[in-house]
């Protein structure tokens, strides 16, 4: 009887022991990379650049140059980190816009800060 026991014990450590390894390598909540033309990356900033100049009519005619470097982190939907260079009367500004989507698939517009550099890890 004894036998069963400190074998069923031993058993359940070990998969404690793979199951603690296991969880620690899993990173929850983080940004991950994607791709630039990824097309869910380019909606999301095509909509931040629009609702950018919906939000602040001096920067009507502001448009999207380029994604230069884009993260998405699944949330209870999905944020989208997109540093981007925009113009407006052809003075180009990079600027890092986080896009949340949320399960509804509608997007708002959660923070668009100027950078001095994309592609730097934030």
């Amino acid at each position: 009887m004894k036998k069963y026991i400190l074998s069923g014990l031993m058993f359940g450590a070990i998969v404690l022991g793979f199951g603690i390894s296991a969880s620690a390598q899993i990173k929850t909540g983080g940004y991950k990379s994607a791709a630039v033309d990824n097309e869910r990356v380019v909606a999301a900033a095509e909509f931040a650049v629009e609702k950018r100049v919906e939000t602040n009519l001096e920067q009507e005619g502001l448009t999207l140059d380029s994604i230069d470097k884009a993260e998405m982190q699944t949330v209870a939907g999905i944020n989208y980190r997109i540093c981007m260079t925009v113009s407006i009367d052809e003075e180009s500004q990079q600027v890092q816009a986080v896009v949340y989507q949320n399960l509804k698939q509608v997007y708002s517009l959660t923070s668009w800060t100027p950078v001095e550099t994309c592609g730097e890890d934030e």
